[in-house]
């Protein structure tokens, strides 16, 4: 079940998992299937890793993206923000 509140992309969430040796990507990918989300976009492929089948599982779409802010791959995805609102180009 999703968690009810919803985070923007702006929102940091802590990652209680830091200092784990083993298997924090599961860890991290499970924790964030507990909110709304739709896309996960990460700068390293994790394709055919865990968090992959976590998300894939969860039916969250794993976007690469060489891109240096989130503001600049969602720009280049065609997702624009305006007065807080996610509106699709």
């Amino acid at each position: 079940m999703k968690a009810e509140a919803f985070h923007s992309f702006s929102d940091v969430i802590a990652n209680p998992f830091m200092h784990v040796e083993h298997g924090k990507g599961i860890l991290v990918a499970e924790l964030l299937n507990k909110y709304p989300i739709d896309v996960i976009l990460t700068m390293k492929s994790f394709k055919g890793k865990g968090p992959f089948y976590v998300f894939s599982n969860a039916a969250v779409e794993c976007l690469q993206t060489t891109e240096d802010t989130v503001e600049n791959a969602l720009e280049n995805l065609g997702i624009l923000f305006d007065d807080n609102e996610i509106k699709n180009s």
